[in-house]
């Protein structure tokens, strides 16, 4: 599945996963269609994940309504602490735009990309109609 073969990239590439879910990770897509092709990647997820029950009445979902000015990051410095390690991995290559051959003719646009590095915005990530292919491109 599309979902193991990405992470398996993303992982041996360094990526720290944080991530929420109601369920444990042998629960994940339980009853889900040909639930069987997606099993290598709960294995993957438990091989290289930390699971922790947090035990709590309070469903943390539901107080992301009640926030005025909801973040991923709270304030500049730590965008700021992003963007200088983006910089260092870049190795002084000029950061300018560039487009990245997906498949099928397609391509996407990077507005910031160095060398093999590519800065990009949670928007610019997840609120656009970006496929399978893409994110694979990204690897």
């Amino acid at each position: 599945m599309i979902l193991n073969r990405l992470f398996t990239r993303l992982f041996a590439q360094g990526l720290i996963l944080v991530a929420t879910s109601n369920r444990a990770p042998d629960r994940l897509y339980e009853r889900g269609l040909q639930r069987e092709l997606f099993l290598p990647f709960i294995d993957l997820l438990k091989k290289r994940c930390r699971a922790h029950d947090i035990q709590s009445s309070t469903d943390y979902r539901r107080l992301g309504v009640q926030l005025l000015n909801p973040h991923y990051f709270q304030g500049h410095k730590k965008v700021e602490e992003l963007w200088d390690s983006f910089l260092t991995l870049s190795a002084g290559v000029r950061v300018s735009p560039a487009t990245l051959e997906v498949a099928f003719g397609r391509s996407m646009e990077v507005a910031s990309a160095a060398g093999e590095c590519a800065w990009f915005t949670f928007a610019e990530l997840c609120e656009k109609p970006l496929a399978a292919a893409d994110y694979i491109a990204l690897c």
